[in-house]
């Protein structure tokens, strides 16, 4: 009786095994099925869920919004016959949008062929003349003609550099212009002389300022005291420079 128990115990744990063993291989083809499933699921998508419309709005500075405009859409287009999964579509936008003052503030995906576009208008920061040229510069940066200059916004002359320069110094010459608004410095506009300095002209007074980009803030301050100095009175409607770059700023008949 013992070694009958004992192959009886042996026959049970065996068939316990092999019980396990194959509920681990239905198991593996289970996950294997839903595996193979959602690959090809994911790959149907990718292959034929493709933008095939792209909506596109954009706002301006006072919150109003309008549909883009034939040039606009000529180059968001470029998102056309995408992907809708695994495609990077704000850099393409983005990219695509390089030259115009718009920043992309949402990019909403409608399965199974829809874009939705929404861009900002972005701010001016300034408007630069060269010659007969005239562009504005965005806040961010960008570069873009104008037809005719815009009253609302500062000027900068660019007499002997090229835009390329100007916008190495793009941060700077915001921060001079934030400066001069909120101090209520009348500035009216900049000459950009060379890479390491500017030229400043006011409102209330014929005498230029000269200062040093990478000194702007000390050099606008000096500026400012010797100009609202009651002794300068009398020299305010001359062509003149005041070359403050050096400790004790001197008047200039020329550069």
């Amino acid at each position: 009786m013992p070694k009958l128990r004992k192959k009886t115990r042996n026959r049970s744990s065996r068939q316990r095994s092999d019980a396990q063993k194959f509920k681990k291989i239905i198991n593996m083809l289970v996950i294997a099925s839903i595996a193979l499933g959602i690959s090809g699921a994911v790959f149907a998508i990718y292959h034929y869920a493709r933008i095939q419309t792209v909506t596109c709005q954009i706002t301006n500075q006072q919150g109003l919004q309008t549909r883009c405009g034939p040039q606009v859409m000529a180059k968001i287009e470029a998102v056309k016959n995408s992907p809708i999964i695994f495609y990077n579509h704000h850099k393409v936008t983005q990219d695509a949008l390089a030259d115009e003052p718009l920043i992309i503030t949402t990019i909403e995906k409608q399965f199974p062929q829809t874009l939705w576009i929404s861009l900002r208008l972005e701010n001016i920061a300034y408007q630069v003349k060269q010659g007969e040229q005239l562009f504005a510069i965005t806040v961010s940066g960008k570069q873009f003609s104008l037809p005719e200059a815009e009253t609302e916004n500062q000027t900068i002359f660019l007499e002997n550099s090229q835009n390329s320069e100007l916008l190495n110094y793009h941060d700077q010459l915001q921060q001079v212009l934030r400066y001069s608004q909120h101090n209520e410095l009348p500035i009216t506009s900049l000459s950009w002389n060379n890479p390491e300095q500017i030229s400043v002209q006011m409102s209330h007074t014929t005498i230029q300022p000269v200062i040093r980009i990478a000194h702007w803030q000390r050099d606008l301050m000096v500026s400012e005291k010797i100009l609202a100095a009651p002794e300068f009175a009398d020299y305010l409607d001359q062509d003149y420079y005041l070359d403050s770059r050096f400790t004790l700023p001197v008047l200039k008949e020329t550069l």
